[in-house]
């Protein structure tokens, strides 16, 4: 059976130990469907205190947040949680920092900014699945936002055992 949809983790197995782009990641999928994959490591480096790199593949200044009012358009499955797109016109995702840093302080436990990503052609991340590249757990962000990024993989590790 399948277990993959919007809004579950991929938790990078050792077998990918050996790749710098996903060793110890944490994937949030973002997006999954026929011809549309994709998904942020929530474990992924922080620079700046503020700014999380999701991923080797360029993207745009995203907030990953709870949903509430003003997010729930852009829910990420049943997770609970949104992924909303930061417009940029041209702009860097740091260029957004007097912004972005602020709520990301006040909201730590449950909003994080994020910019890069992972992405798959359709079915490569069915087959990466069967080779054992990753396992998928199906659980609230909720306390995963709440430990340091560097804290997230091997609580998920643990979950799994």
């Amino acid at each position: 059976m399948n277990k993959l949809k919007t809004g579950v983790l991929l938790v990078a197995s050792s077998v990918l130990d050996r790749d710098p782009d996903f060793r110890q990641s944490l994937l949030f999928l973002a997006a999954y469907d026929a011809a549309f994959v994709f998904g942020f490591n929530i474990a992924g480096p922080v620079e700046e205190d503020w700014l999380t790199i999701g991923g080797p593949l360029d993207s745009p200044l995203f907030m990953v947040s709870k949903v509430n009012d003003a997010t729930k358009e852009y829910a990420t499955g049943d997770s609970g949680y949104a992924t909303v797109p930061i417009m940029q016109d041209g702009k860097e995702p740091r260029d957004f920092k007097d912004i972005v840093a602020p709520l990301i302080a006040k909201n730590k436990d449950h909003c994080l900014a994020i910019t890069g990503h992972a992405g798959w052609a359709p079915g490569q991340l069915e087959g990466e699945i069967e080779r054992g590249f990753w396992q998928v757990l199906a659980v609230s962000l909720d306390e995963f936002m709440k430990l340091p990024p560097e804290a997230r993989w091997e609580h998920a590790r643990t979950m799994l055992a």
